[in-house]
């Protein structure tokens, strides 16, 4: 199932995980993704090239694993919620590896 997970937004296509940044608070991407798929983490920060998020999970430190799950349940919220409305994609799948 689509989205089922925080790891999931990892399937979504690159132009399709940047609308899912657009519409979350910076501050709870930045504890969503601390300890997350080294990956997702890759992909997110080179879709926000501009960005001090690099910085700003270097400096972010004592969070409780409460926190992380609340920033990621309210990034899942959002892309399901775009997944609903139809916006978003899935990367397609080609012999066990992704193609974007």
């Amino acid at each position: 199932q689509p989205l089922s997970s925080f790891e999931k937004l990892n399937d979504l296509d690159d132009n399709s995980l940047h609308q899912v940044l657009r519409l979350v608070e910076f501050e709870a991407l930045v504890v969503a993704l601390k300890g997350a798929e080294s990956e997702l983490v890759r992909r997110i920060l080179d879709l926000m090239v501009n960005s001090t998020l690099r910085e700003r999970l270097a400096q972010a430190t004592s969070l409780s694993q409460q926190q992380i799950q609340n920033a990621r349940l309210e990034l899942l919220k959002v892309a399901r919620g775009l997944w609903l409305l139809g916006t978003l994609k899935l990367r397609e799948r080609r012999a066990g590896s992704f193609w974007a």
